[in-house]
């Protein structure tokens, strides 16, 4: 069965407070991968500013909070963060490899999306006019292409990316803004599921987190690239997409000329998945359970058959087509799906209620650990600091499946 995570407890400000005397053995484990003593000092400090209890987890509240605003302890950390000489790829590895080592299991899913991060003024990397998920329009923001491991037992944080809009990455008018920002040079314009694909790919690579399954929403869904990228990879994935996506309940006939097979005159042509809903019989529907909810079980309507995927109007490769609505409603989701054609319908209901696990990463993230508070402007302190929420959320998530196990039934 599918990794789906039941809900662990929310934690408190009293729960971080219990936490805290664990920190420091935590942070040792990645202290050696610092060059210099003085930079696993400053490590601590930054670590400890962002469990603090401060809503705005600047640097100079952190310090504030923590340091009694010593301004030369302020200007200390945001040099720790942006500038000083240590590479966090060593970091993430190990990340991996602890996650791997508490969460993994074969039917690990890596669970992919987007956050975005409202911001003022112009200088931040990365921050333009774009639209911004956390307030539903387009917004001055920042947006991260995460990924999140969901295993045995809870679901955590485990790679991120920054992404840049075209006219960050090509326009000239950007160019000092780029320098100023330290964007590599190399820094081409990616769309977001291509980024995704990237993380996949170096994940895959690191081979730390077993992992089966990969879900996204439609914003990765719709692009066919993504889609069948992950395929390559070796992994099955159940992806949301949209109503009007087209593909065909059979396949249909085709002619094989010099190039690509092509429909054969007469063909079938495709179908939307909507109209295909709409098409069945109320006997291809079944109730089946989603996940654990914190009230409970949730339950959904599901019609799943196989069908056949449509690559620029032609016949690709044969998929699952998971049809999810609401009971008693007609509103339907659409999610297709690469695996084996033996996989249980069961396994493919769960899956789709797993996505929510990444979203309450991002909450916890934002609210208990500053993810979306960096104020520096540089795409290394971004990057870094990141990797240090990233860090702290698996920390949080052990102490939260500790509450679990020591709490009274």
């Amino acid at each position: 069965m599918a990794a789906v995570p039941s809900p662990a407890p929310q934690l408190t400000c009293d729960d971080l407070l219990q936490l805290r005397p664990s920190l420091q053995a935590y942070l040792e484990r990645f202290r050696p991968l610092f060059p210099r003593r003085d930079q696993g000092a400053s490590f601590r400090a930054y670590a400890e500013g962002l469990l603090s209890g401060e809503r705005r987890k600047s640097v100079e509240r952190m310090v504030l909070r923590e340091l009694d605003g010593d301004m030369n302890q302020v200007r200390r950390l945001q040099y720790f963060a942006a500038d000083s000489p240590w590479c966090d790829q060593p970091f993430l590895e190990r990340h991996w490899q602890a996650v791997g080592a508490e969460l993994g299991t074969r039917e690990g899913v890596l669970l992919v999306d987007t956050t975005d991060m409202p911001k003022q003024g112009v200088h931040s990397v990365g921050v333009a006019r774009q639209y911004c998920g956390r307030l539903g329009k387009v917004a001055n923001c920042q947006a991260g292409v995460f990924v999140a491991y969901a295993g045995e037992g809870g679901a955590t944080l485990v790679h991120r990316r920054l992404f840049l809009t075209e006219a960050w990455t090509g326009d000239a008018a950007y160019a000092e803004r780029r320098q100023r920002c330290g964007v590599p040079a190399e820094a081409a314009f990616r769309t977001k599921p291509q980024l995704a694909l990237e993380l996949l790919t170096e994940l895959v690579a690191a081979g730390s987190l077993p992992a089966r399954w990969v879900v996204c929403d439609e914003g990765y869904g719709r692009s066919v690239d993504f889609l069948d990228g992950v395929a390559a990879l070796g992994l099955g994935y159940l992806a949301e997409v949209p109503v009007d996506t087209r593909l065909w309940p059979e396949r249909p006939p085709t002619v094989v000329p010099r190039t690509r097979p092509r429909l054969a005159p007469g063909a079938p042509a495709s179908l939307e998945a909507r109209t295909l809903a709409a098409q069945l019989p109320a006997a291809a529907w079944r109730r089946r359970r989603v996940r654990e909810g914190s009230r409970g079980p949730e339950y959904a309507d599901f019609a799943i058959r196989r069908v056949v995927a449509s690559r620029d109007g032609r016949p690709g490769p044969d998929i699952w087509l998971v049809l999810r609505r609401p009971p008693g409603s007609d509103q339907v989701r659409v999610f297709l799906g690469h695996a084996p054609r033996r996989v249980r319908p069961a396994q493919l209901a769960r899956l789709t209620g797993t996505r929510w696990a990444i979203e309450t990463c991002f909450q916890e993230g934002k609210q208990l650990l500053g993810l979306g508070a960096y104020e520096g402007r540089s795409w290394q302190g971004w990057h870094r600091h990141m990797t240090l929420c990233l860090l702290l959320h698996f920390f949080l998530l052990q102490g939260k499946l500790g509450l679990k196990k020591n709490s009274p039934a």
